[in-house]
């Protein structure tokens, strides 16, 4: 999967993450896997973006889009 077919639901979680009422405590603040599934599920994600997402360190967050880009990049979860 290629970061652009994965960005909108990325960018949602980050645009969101207070309105969606997911809980984030002040030590981890930041975007986590349960935020980006969140917003996955919440706009229809296709089944190949959620288990993307599932891949995803349970304890990992990411302070804005480009640091879980990276991570994604480092893990070989998606395509540069």
């Amino acid at each position: 999967m290629s970061w652009e077919e994965l960005e909108p639901y990325v960018e949602e979680a980050f645009a969101g993450t207070a309105e969606l009422a997911v809980t984030v405590a002040p030590e981890e603040a930041g975007v986590s896997r349960d935020d980006l599934l969140f917003a996955a599920r919440e706009n229809d994600a296709p089944d190949e973006v959620l288990e993307l997402l599932e891949q995803i360190g349970p304890k990992e967050t990411f302070a804005d889009p480009e640091d879980l880009r990276e991570y994604l990049l480092g893990e070989g979860l998606i395509e540069e």
